[in-house]
């Protein structure tokens, strides 16, 4: 998938927000993308799935999701993956995302919620709701 400028200036925000957990070095990090999703009223893409586990830490840039009168998942299964949610919309709806307990995820802008609930922050929510699940039988500390 072509990368434009504002995937790398998300990147960059995102290795930002991680800090010192940041595993990647370099001014340019290799990263992989997931492509946006969109549905409306039920009519569209089910949901992102990414089930693809690499042995080392692997950057991910996943582009925005919509969901307008819908529900939308966003599954993130790599123990190792380091997500950088590029943006996310509920309208009238609801987003979930399931992230692996290992898996590490940033946003790279900030957000809005208008009459709703986000358990995330990053993207826009109206009316609707958000939350971030971990999966993946992790023990809790």
């Amino acid at each position: 998938m072509a990368r434009d400028s504002g995937d790398i200036k998300a990147v960059r925000v995102c290795l930002e927000n991680w800090g010192k957990k940041n595993p990647f070095k370099g001014e340019r990090p290799e990263f992989r993308v997931i492509g946006a999703k969109v549905k409306v009223l039920g009519i569209g893409s089910d949901e992102v799935n990414d089930e693809h586990e690499t042995s080392t830490p692997e950057l991910v840039l996943v582009k925005p999701n919509v969901a307008v009168l819908s529900k939308s998942t966003v599954r993130l299964m790599n123990p190792n993956g380091c997500y950088c949610l590029k943006g996310k919309v509920a309208v009238l709806g609801s987003s979930e995302i399931q992230l692996h307990c290992k898996a590490g995820m940033a946003s790279s802008n900030g957000g809005a919620t208008v009459m709703g609930t986000s358990k995330m922050e990053g993207g826009v929510t109206v009316l609707g709701s958000t939350r971030v699940k971990r999966l993946g039988g992790c023990a809790q500390a």
